[in-house]
């Protein structure tokens, strides 16, 4: 699985949630660059652990302002929320995994 894959999961996702007028989104933020990044560690970590292997190939980044993975990045350069607008291969991906 790609790394930008599950940032996809993530982004279809959070855009579901912040058009949700149900009570329980009410607080609910956009998805940033950074917090998906910082997720996308907690869940290789986490399948390295429980499944003794990663979820994703890419290698991961130690930047200064915490992990990176290079496309990911790439593809979201300059952009703080990335979940303005859904595009096709999003939800392909969403509803893959």
């Amino acid at each position: 699985m790609k790394a930008l894959q599950l940032v996809n999961w993530m982004r279809v996702k959070n855009y579901a949630q912040l058009k949700d007028t149900d009570e329980k989104y009410i607080n609910v933020e956009p998805l940033t660059q950074m917090k998906a990044m910082k997720i996308l560690y907690y869940m290789q970590a986490a399948s390295l652990v429980l499944r003794e292997k990663p979820l994703f190939d890419e290698p991961m980044l130690a930047w200064k302002y915490g992990p990176v993975i290079k496309s990911v990045h790439d593809k979201y350069r300059g952009q703080r929320s990335i979940v303005d607008s859904i595009d096709d291969q999003a939800r392909a991906d969403y509803k893959m995994i």
